[in-house]
């Protein structure tokens, strides 16, 4: 593959990264509209990010697997249709459970977008020029991040947020197009019966339906059920055991695990591998409840919520933009590591000292702190996987690094409304004292603290007292996730601090390019 026809195969895959970090931004600016309208309990809200998040994560694992037997191009062609119908589906939906299934199918075909992308980032450059190319991919998502929340809100403003699926088909479609035409990858290919074998079906059946239970048991115990209720317990239950199955059967008895055992016998692997899982939950806590609190608390529209946002977008496409190209020129990672995760930990008790009013002191220093953190974790951990793991072991390693940092941003949306509706309902007696109507005190029991639909039933001071109580949720949270950065901060210096070499990820990429062949 020429110089040239490489780099436009890139672009192409920058264009599906773009279009994917871009899916979540546009969407967590839009949802608080989108919930209102659609009618739809903070349940659904929840659902609506975790649905995309959780068949993300349980797809990655598969579709690397899957690109191993049917060849790289053919699994990006297929979940980018995948994807596309999703944001079909979404934009025409009528109700929250239609949009949540349209939501898990974009899940679905992006979690086989990034992993393959990845794998072939891999096998395209040797590491520092690896790492360099990572930089590209990380700020191509900073820029989506930077101008998504913009989009998202002039969407819902001017046009509806149904056009913030509608605008994604366009540029995918050109993305898949690109990929299939331009990328050429020498492979050697399993049989296809013989791979289909070697698929960790049952694992990944255990680790997704825990998963789902278990954030089931969260929403359900929080909004809908009583905690010793049958069926929240059987669900506290059974989650937790299907992931300890999943873990069982990935030891024991997957002659393929989607997460091969051999990582975590070493601390280096555990560490990069725990670190991404860490960073993964505040990020995305970061991206849906920031721009939450600017709605809901200081009743922002959609629009200028993406413009109080500013300060983390920015900063986001600063240090992603840069964070590869310092790595490529030292061939150092471990420092960007150590100190983002310090930053994590300072951005994030700062927010603890969120408040119901408008402090820019407060809005703008949070927010530079915590994503100069989530900017210099966000690539870094990945080339260091690439460090502590065998050579051989790239195209697992990837999924691996994927799917666990997937499954952190799956579970971390439910963890923050189970924090957030626990302080609210506890506080629910002196609402009701203080005169809140008896059907807003109701639907907070039922679980509609997110959605904003309590203006047009309250007066300003019944209304301060809720926004205070949300407030105070939101504090606990932060309090919750300041705990995980400073676990995240321990955790780094498990990460050894190695120079990056220039030999290639594996024997086959020291081959001539004259000597790969193009996939068909």
């Amino acid at each position: 593959m020429s110089s040239r026809r490489k780099k436009a195969a890139f672009a192409a895959m920058c264009l599906s990264v773009f279009i994917a970090c871009l899916e979540i931004f546009v969407t967590s600016t839009a949802l608080p509209q989108i919930t209102s309208q659609l009618g739809a309990s903070d349940s659904d809200y929840v659902w609506v990010g975790s649905a995309y998040l959780l068949l993300w994560a349980a797809g990655v694992p598969v579709w690397a697997q899957l690109s191993d037997i049917f060849g790289r191009k053919a699994i990006l062609g297929a979940t980018s249709v995948l994807f596309t119908v999703g944001a079909i589906v979404a934009a025409i939906s009528q109700d929250s459970r239609t949009l949540i299934a349209a939501r898990a199918v974009q899940g679905a075909g992006v979690g086989g977008l990034t992993v393959v992308i990845n794998i072939c980032v891999v096998y395209m450059y040797q590491p520092r020029e690896r790492a360099f190319y990572f930089g590209i991919v990380g700020a191509i998502a900073a820029l989506s991040s930077a101008i998504g929340p913009f989009i998202g809100g002039l969407l819902t403003e001017k046009l509806s947020w149904r056009w913030c699926f509608w605008i994604e088909v366009p540029f995918i479609t050109v993305s898949c197009t690109g990929m299939l035409l331009l990328l050429k990858i020498g492979q050697e290919r399993k049989p296809m019966i013989a791979g289909l074998k070697r698929i960790d079906w049952i694992g990944s059946f255990a680790i997704a339906s825990g998963t789902v239970m278990t954030i089931l048991a969260l929403q359900f115990g929080v909004a809908h059920h009583p905690w010793n209720s049958p069926l929240v317990i059987c669900l506290i239950v059974f989650g937790p055991s299907m992931i300890a199955i999943f873990a069982l059967i990935e030891w024991r008895f997957s002659p393929n695990p989607l997460i091969p055992v051999r990582f975590f016998d070493k601390l280096p692997p555990v560490a990069v591998l725990l670190g991404c899982f860490l960073q993964a939950l505040i990020m995305t806590a970061t991206t849906y409840f920031i721009p939450l609190y600017f709605q809901v608390v200081l009743g922002l529209s959609p629009l200028m919520s993406g413009v109080y946002f500013l300060p983390t977008t920015l900063v986001l496409a600063i240090m992603w933009a840069s964070v590869g190209h310092l790595i490529k020129k030292t061939g150092r990672y471990v420092e960007q590591i150590r100190l983002g995760a310090a930053a994590l930990l300072v951005g994030s008790g700062l927010l603890i000292n969120t408040q119901a009013y408008k402090s820019w002191v407060r809005i703008i220093t949070s927010q530079v702190a915590i994503a100069i953190g989530l900017g210099l974790t966000y690539q870094a951990p990945l080339v260091a996987l690439y460090e502590v793991i065998p050579k051989e072991d790239a195209s697992p390693g990837t999924a691996a690094y994927q799917f666990i940092k997937q499954f952190g941003q799956t579970i971390t949306v439910a963890l923050g409304q189970l924090i957030i509706q626990s302080r609210v309902k506890a506080r629910l007696g002196m609402l009701s004292d203080m005169g809140l109507p008896k059907q807003v005190i109701e639907e907070l029991l039922k679980g509609r603290t997110i959605a904003p639909a309590f203006e047009r039933r309250l007066d300003d001071h019944q209304m301060a007292l809720l926004r205070a109580t949300f407030v105070e949720g939101l504090r606990t949270m932060w309090i919750f996730y300041t705990g995980i950065a400073a676990l995240a901060f321990v955790v780094s210096f498990g990460v050894p601090a190695k120079k990056l070499g220039s030999d290639a990820i594996k024997e086959k990429a020291n081959h001539d390019e004259e000597a790969e062949k193009e996939e068909p």
